[in-house]
């Protein structure tokens, strides 16, 4: 009896285990509808190639669909000093792959797009801007301070972020920094 119980306790084991395992794992799609730190993370280290094929060859050329994807991974990223270093750096290192090839191609097509997504810039389509926008300023400033950004895109960016718009003053200092950056370019 005691090798019975010991055998159905282990099966049991076996089965949490495995239904653990099965809620950590999650899909591109899975992430983008829900946004989290920990989802971004349990995607792994093909995170990039994952998205890639997930998004496939045109929308990483789609400054609409691109701009809308940058805004949710860059969703994870808050104000609230919480954020893991190695959750900033999965962010920066995903959105800089995928930002790449658009932004040499359509590099005003996707500024414009990310200001849609920021609420800054209105659209023809109904675009539901982000809720906050912390973390695309952190992430884009990241973004400008690692990669060449043209001056068309800084000169177009610096003049949304200058003018006075509650997402934005909701984070001053975050839009602050990017202000910074920019103007350093």
């Amino acid at each position: 009896a005691d090798e019975d119980d010991e055998e159905e306790a282990r099966s049991s084991h076996n089965i949490d285990a495995v239904s653990v395992e099965k809620k950590t794992c999650v899909s591109v799609d899975e992430f983008l509808l829900k946004p989290s730190a920990q989802s971004l993370l349990n995607l792994g280290q093909s995170r990039v190639s994952l998205f890639k094929t997930e998004l496939g060859e045109e929308s990483l050329l789609d400054p609409e669909k691109l701009a809308a994807v940058f805004c949710t991974v860059s969703s994870v990223v808050t104000n609230d000093g919480n954020t893991a270093s190695e959750v900033r750096e999965a962010v920066y290192e995903l959105t800089g792959a995928l930002l790449e090839p658009c932004f040499r191609s359509k590099p005003d097509l996707l500024a414009t797009e990310i200001l849609v997504q920021l609420g800054l810039l209105k659209s023809e389509a109904k675009v539901k801007p982000v809720d906050n926008v912390y973390g695309s300023l952190a992430v884009l400033e990241h973004y400008i301070n690692t990669n060449y950004c043209p001056k068309s895109v800084v000169r177009t960016l610096i003049a949304f972020l200058s003018r006075s718009h509650p997402a934005l003053d909701a984070v001053a200092d975050a839009r602050h920094s990017l202000l910074q950056t920019l103007f350093k370019q």
